[in-house]
């Protein structure tokens, strides 16, 4: 085989991989949207941030492995690239990671809201307390 196909299909390998790594790096967005609720401005901003890093990130491996020349089988490797992984592995991945996330998030802070309750608790007691003072001090001030 020629070094000019060689090169071919190891630049057809890269556009494949560079597809796998933009549609995983959704995933890891679309992770922490399951982890931390999101309103519409905030996913907008999100989204755009993240499309226009992706562009820059696959025009830099297109320009680095082809010298910037966009090629139609490029593209499509990409696309195929995103393909593959989407059907596969990442409604999986992006279930059970985000599920994992969640139940180490709640595991941490059920001390942290058992403690924050117990103060609160003693806080209003504290405040009702002051309350009958202040309330008695007032009466016997007339």
């Amino acid at each position: 085989m020629s070094q000019n196909i060689i090169n071919e299909i190891y630049f057809f390998g890269c556009c494949v991989l560079t597809g796998i790594a933009v549609i995983s790096m959704y995933d890891v967005l679309r992770i922490f949207r399951r982890v931390v609720k999101h309103g519409v401005f905030a996913v907008g901003i999100e989204d755009f941030i993240y499309w226009v890093g992706s562009s820059f990130f696959v025009f830099h491996i297109i320009y680095i492995r082809n010298d910037g020349i966009i090629r139609g089988f490029a593209i499509l490797a990409i696309i195929l690239g995103m393909l593959i992984y989407n059907v596969t592995i990442s409604h999986v991945l992006v279930k059970y990671i985000s599920m994992v996330i969640n139940k180490i998030i709640d595991i941490v802070t059920a001390p942290i809201k058992w403690i924050l309750k117990k103060c609160s608790k003693i806080l209003k007691k504290c405040y009702k307390t002051v309350k009958i003072m202040l309330t008695k001090q007032k009466k016997e001030s007339r």
